[in-house]
């Protein structure tokens, strides 16, 4: 009969206290479902780092890439002009070598399958152009450049201008100007020139040319025939035939 009231009690409590029973039933659950929302939540937040790391990183190479392509295009500009000048202080021996008829330049910097195209039309190989330049009754006495442009395009270099020469040819004097076009090659780090090209200025230095036989010409080394020197009482002015101003009207 004691145990009567005891019973009645715990039965009144848990009327009273329903929770109690299941209170550790919801923290189980949330437990577990919150190690699945972890979980799931890291997975993103690794790949959102990873990318944020990407993209920190192409940002930071992005500009070292720019400076390497800048660096190398002044690289190989500083390069070019090193060898336009290295042509362009070749040009400049040339005169020297026609000057004292320097055999060794000759050879050495004109190529073996050089061509050489005169101011007449004429087409030279290497020999016949070296023994042109050191002729010995052709004596170079001044040469210059009244114009000089050099190109470079690649390992080939164009060279344009314009140059004056005086001297001697057969003990008779001359006078020449002429354009020219020199094309130089890059072999094995050394320059040579393998085309050369001379062409006359002024249809008076054309006519001149053509009224003198093309055998008693003396030889200019820049490619082709001189033009002589006369002296003021030779040189006669062309006679030019005047225009008529207006046409007679008939008598009637």
């Amino acid at each position: 009969m004691d145990r009567i009231p005891l019973l009645l009690a715990l039965v009144i409590g848990l009327l009273l206290n329903p929770g109690s029973v299941t209170a550790q039933q919801p923290y189980k659950t949330p437990a577990r479902t919150g190690r699945n929302i972890t979980t799931s939540k890291a997975a993103p937040t690794s790949n959102t780092t990873s990318t944020k790391s990407s993209s920190k990183t192409s940002k930071a190479t992005s500009p070292s890439v720019a400076t390497s392509a800048v660096i190398s295009d002044e690289s190989a500009k500083a390069l070019e002009a090193m060898e336009v000048e290295r042509v362009t202080g070749l040009e400049q021996e040339r005169i020297q070598a026609d000057l004292k008829k320097d055999k060794r330049w000759f050879e050495d910097c004109l190529g073996e399958d050089v061509t050489s195209a005169t101011s007449e039309g004429r087409l030279e190989n290497k020999a016949q152009l070296v023994a042109r330049c050191l002729d010995p009754t052709n004596i170079v006495e001044s040469e210059k450049y009244d114009q000089l442009n050099v190109r470079a395009y690649g390992d080939v270099i164009i060279v344009t201008g314009m140059l004056s020469q005086t001297g001697k040819g057969n003990n008779v004097p001359y006078s020449i100007q002429r354009r020219f076009t020199d094309v130089w090659v890059n072999r094995g780090g050394m320059w040579q020139q393998v085309a050369t090209h001379v062409s006359p200025i002024g249809a008076g230095d054309v006519a001149s040319q053509s009224a003198t036989p093309a055998t008693s010409q003396p030889q200019g080394t820049r490619g082709g025939a001189a033009l002589e020197l006369q002296s003021p009482t030779a040189t006669q002015a062309p006679q030019l035939t005047p225009r008529p101003t207006a046409l007679a009207s008939p008598t009637p």
